[in-house]
């Protein structure tokens, strides 16, 4: 018994520990480096299938300014809240994670650029059109998107280069909107 009570708990001290290393603790998405792993697992059977793959990434516009004016801790909820309209408003196969930072990255398996901006569309709507409640104070940030479709020989780190690429003329335009990439 003591051996089983043993083993038992070693065991999910083990699984939390996985947890912990694979999720961001603020916003309860997968971290960077669980991404990371993730998209390789899904490159690897999109390829094989021949199966597009694309990816959004997404930045809180004016983030420091709201940690300036309303504090960190109203910061944090704005992430906290970002996150979560995300990964409600994406399907249950897309990986969204926090990249870093008021950065977020999705991946959209089995999705071409006209999905994957249809889909960068409804999140910007999202986040423009639900603020964040605190403390009875509506804060309503909104997002900028880059979107790009990986390419069949395509290295991730070149698709997010391209997507950022996007996602700073989307900023540079005026912000809280949806940029394709070249």
């Amino acid at each position: 018994y003591t051996a089983r009570f043993y083993y038992g708990t070693v065991r999910r001290a083990e699984r939390k520990l996985v947890e912990l290393a694979a999720t961001d603790p603020l916003t309860g998405l997968s971290n960077r480096r669980n991404l990371r792993v993730l998209t390789e697992q899904v490159l690897a059977q999109a390829r094989r299938a021949g199966q597009p793959t694309a990816l959004v990434i997404v930045d809180i516009d004016n983030f420091k300014h709201t940690n300036d004016q309303h504090g960190h801790e109203v910061g944090d909820q704005v992430l906290v809240h970002i996150g979560a309209l995300l990964a409600t408003t994406c399907r249950a196969q897309d990986i969204v994670a926090r990249w870093g930072g008021e950065e977020f990255l999705i991946l959209l398996p089995n999705t071409q650029a006209d999905a994957a901006l249809m889909l960068a569309e409804r999140l910007r709507h999202t986040a423009a059109t639900q603020p964040l409640v605190y403390a009875n104070q509506a804060i309503a940030p909104t997002i900028s998107l880059g979107v790009a479709e990986l390419d069949a020989d395509e290295t991730l780190d070149s698709a997010i280069a391209r997507a950022d690429r996007a996602l700073y003329r989307s900023k540079e335009e005026g912000r809280n909107r949806v940029t394709a990439a070249e």
